[in-house]
């Protein structure tokens, strides 16, 4: 199990794309912290529910980073990819 997950985080961890990786540990931690919160509303209600809010906000976060993410590839991206590619003109 252990060299299973070893081998998981080596192969994320090769993967070249920043906003990727970035945006699948965001999604990691909001899993893991929904599942850490089921189990310790059996115990605690109010701890549980602090925690839920937590990852629900780290679940906000995620979103508005999505959102971003996608408007700078849109527009920005493609305009400085345009401007890069048309030659300057020498007088």
């Amino acid at each position: 199990m252990m060299s299973i997950i070893k081998q998981l985080l080596i192969d994320w961890n090769s993967e070249k794309n920043q906003r990727i990786k970035l945006q699948q540990a965001y999604l990691v931690i909001v899993v893991l912290m929904a599942i850490a919160s089921g189990l310790v509303t059996l115990v605690n209600i109010s701890l549980g529910r602090t925690i839920i809010m937590f990852a629900a906000i780290l679940a906000l976060v995620y979103i508005v980073n999505s959102i971003s993410w996608l408007v700078l590839d849109m527009i920005v991206s493609k305009k400085i990819d345009l401007i890069a590619k048309v030659p300057s003109k020498k007088r």
